[in-house]
């Protein structure tokens, strides 16, 4: 949903990619007054953050020079590695599987960039995101994409009410094909990025490389923000890996390399083998083939993000534990320091450290974000 205001200032994020650069030429056809800024992110050494390479930021250079829009560039090197590099080492040191993409949005791509918008004079921010914003009597609303395929709107659960009403998110109502289709006619020279599931700050997408060095850096260098109480003792020490029975199988190599329900990489001949339980106390994998053990009817988060206004006891949702997931039919039962979630059909693997998103079903309008949370480890 476009705000129509002539001369609106908008502020977009502009990554050099396909995305984002057809959101400020949306704009600015819409005739807004567009100006674009391009954020650069901590990395690893002599590694390229792959959401914004030196290369991206020439590309979006670029644009902005085609589009004949301002451009600016801002460091938030030390606000990313802060927020989102030691949460997600946080979490997997809990033996957590984090989603850091959640975290950025809210804490770095719009909701710091959001603050600096603002203070710039600008009136809103736009972004590339494939999700939608409307407004009714009872306010702002986020929902689905048209797009359901390209959906970025379980990322964005945690962007308040106060947030939304000064974003814009452009492709909301296009499908991936045709925002393709406008920077091609309109030669835009955007570079049309492999899509990815890897973790922008990870090289080479080696999560558990990636944690081995990092975590025992860290550790050696003492860094009381992310560690005090020092490294789970089982996190990166190897144990054993055995079956629900407590039978020896293997050896695992730490534990916070692992993620429940993960079928490859454990190294176990005989298989396939999941994994059903991490037991930091023992020090043990413990592993499954029958994969019906990794379904669940119930689990429960926190804490809880609510922007609808809500029940006191419960209410009827659907909820996506995974962003690839389907939509599930479930009640959310509001307790005191969490969230109880259950389903009417189980589900695999809800994984502790993974957001669950909630969102209501409308006919006439865009499924709604009502919310989400974190899935905790047990009740």
């Amino acid at each position: 949903m476009f705000i129509m205001s002539k001369n609106k200032k908008v502020l977009v994020a502009l990554s050099g990619g396909i995305d984002s650069s057809a959101a400020a030429f949306l704009l600015k056809k819409k005739g807004y007054e567009v100006s674009a800024v391009f954020m650069r992110f901590w990395k690893e050494t002599k590694e390229e953050n792959k959401c914004c390479s030196a290369e991206l930021e020439a590309q979006a250079k670029k644009v902005c020079q085609k589009l004949e829009i301002p451009f600016y560039v801002f460091d938030f090197r030390k606000e990313f590695k802060k927020w989102v590099v030691d949460d997600f080492l946080r979490a997997y040191k809990k033996g957590l599987t984090p989603n850091p993409c959640v975290v950025c949005n809210e804490k770095i791509k719009i909701g710091l960039l959001l603050k600096k918008a603002r203070a710039m004079g600008f009136d809103f921010l736009a972004t590339g995101h494939y999700a939608r914003i409307w407004e009714d009597k009872n306010g702002f609303h986020l929902g689905v994409a048209r797009d359901l395929r390209k959906d970025q709107s379980y990322f964005l659960y945690r962007l308040s009410r106060d947030d939304i009403k000064y974003l814009l998110f452009p492709l909301g109502e296009y499908l991936k094909s045709e925002v393709k289709e406008i920077v091609k006619k309109s030669k835009i020279p955007a570079k049309l990025a492999v899509e990815s599931q890897e973790i922008c700050f990870v090289p080479g997408g080696d999560i558990a490389s990636f944690l081995k060095q990092t975590l025992i850096r860290e550790t050696a260098e003492d860094s009381p923000p992310l560690f005090s109480g020092g490294l789970s003792s089982a996190g990166l020490k190897r144990g054993e890996i055995v079956d629900s029975n407590g039978k020896k199988l293997g050896i695992h190599s730490g534990l916070s390399l692992y993620t429940l329900g993960q079928r490859r990489g454990i190294g176990l001949s005989g298989g396939p083998f999941y994994v059903l339980k991490k037991d930091f106390k023992k020090n043990q994998l413990v592993v499954t083939k029958d994969k019906k053990e990794l379904y669940r009817d119930e689990f429960f988060v926190g804490p809880l993000f609510w922007h609808a206004p809500r029940a006191k006891k419960a209410a009827e949702v659907l909820v996506k534990t995974r962003s690839t997931d389907k939509f599930r039919k479930a009640k959310v039962i509001f307790q005191k320091n969490k969230t109880k979630v259950v389903l009417k059909n189980p589900c695999f693997a809800p994984t502790p450290g993974q957001s669950a998103v909630f969102y209501k079903d409308t006919r006439k309008k865009p499924k709604e974000v009502l919310g989400g949370g974190i899935i905790l480890t047990n009740g």
